[in-house]
């Protein structure tokens, strides 16, 4: 999923990690390969952040962290795609009102 910018800020402070522009000239590539989301990259490689479903209607709007590609290099200028791996690791976008 796309985030705007407010969430995409706070999901890179909870996930301690770097964002990849729309700007990067690697952006486009990233989209045609995994689809229209925002990209994050950390020491283990690249992230989205997806919908988490929550039963409770006053809850705050989580995400779910899912794990698209790995550090192919120890230079870490290389990533390599695996399938999605679903990191069990949620964070929160907006708080409950």
């Amino acid at each position: 999923m796309k985030l705007s910018a407010l969430h995409t800020a706070q999901a890179a402070r909870q996930l301690d990690s770097w964002v990849v522009p729309e700007t990067h000239p690697a952006n486009p590539s990233l989209c045609e390969t995994f689809g229209d989301h925002t990209f994050f990259l950390d020491s283990e490689g690249l992230v989205i952040a997806e919908p988490s479903e929550s039963e409770d209607a006053d809850a705050a709007e989580l995400a779910r962290i899912v794990k698209l590609a790995a550090w192919a290099d120890d230079a870490r200028t290389e990533l390599a795609a695996h399938p999605r791996e679903d990191t069990g690791l949620l964070i929160v976008l907006s708080e409950a009102a």
